[in-house]
């Protein structure tokens, strides 16, 4: 069993996102352990890109980081560091662009030989994700789309490959939320993770209840909010949401 499916056997899983190079590249490996320190169970790494599909917090990260002078490179070796101090999964969040102009085959080498365990790509049409599978099984990286309710006909080919998990957005009606959450789970048989922005624990339960996993997604609004004193309301909040977990 991967390491990515291992996290979805005893409990509610958490994977919590960092933006790579977010405040700085220094501060990105201690602050990842950090998470998982305080109840994450795996972590997901994104890679800056320029013209970001994305809320304000997140486009604001990918400045910042980009503003840092952060490379792929450098994130790769950060996912290194990390495979080098934890058993817990570790994966990549990037928007297709980067590994096309890397070239998929060593950019999926890549991420293998630092002991990347997966691939979230946002933007990833169902059309490209036949150019990718053969090689991230050959690298034995999981290739994970972001499932939306706009996929429609597609989810199941989306899913071809059989990926760790589906992952999905938080809609803004909780209701619906929970109804495609249902509607995934009914088509895939996979594990299914939520992203969650913004911790709150009325909806975290909801969403625990709905779903395998959540992806934390609120760390870059912390960091703009505290800059290099982030690491402990990223811990805190973290802290937060497993103990909520802990009480369903």
């Amino acid at each position: 069993m991967s390491r990515i499916r291992r996290i979805f056997d005893n409990e509610t899983a958490i994977l919590s996102f960092l933006m790579g190079g977010d405040p700085s590249l220094a501060a990105t490996g201690p602050m990842a352990m950090a998470m998982l320190d305080a109840g994450a169970n795996g972590l997901v790494i994104g890679i800056p890109f320029s013209d970001p599909i994305e809320g304000a917090a997140g486009q604001k990260a990918h400045l910042r980081a980009l503003a840092s002078g952060v490379s792929t490179d450098d994130l790769l070796r950060v996912a290194g560091y990390l495979r080098e101090r934890t058993v817990q999964p570790v994966l990549l969040q990037t928007y297709l662009n980067l590994p096309f102009r890397y070239g998929y085959d060593s950019f999926l080498a890549a991420c293998s030989q630092a002991g990347v365990d997966g691939l979230i790509i946002p933007d990833l049409p169902c059309e490209e994700k036949g150019d990718l599978l053969p090689d991230a099984a050959a690298h034995g990286i999981d290739l994970i789309p972001l499932i939306a309710p706009t996929s429609g006909g597609r989810i199941k080919d989306l899913l071809a490959g059989s990926p760790a998990f589906a992952y999905l957005p938080d809609l803004p009606d909780l209701t619906e939320t929970v109804r495609f959450t249902k509607e995934v789970t009914d088509q895939s048989g996979l594990p299914i993770v939520i992203e969650m922005p913004v911790f709150e624990e009325d909806r975290s339960a909801a969403l625990a209840g709905a779903a395998d996993g959540i992806l934390w997604s609120g760390a870059p609004g912390l960091i703009d909010q505290y800059g290099d004193g982030a690491a402990q309301p990223i811990r805190e909040a973290l802290t937060a949401i497993r103990k909520a977990l802990a009480r369903l």
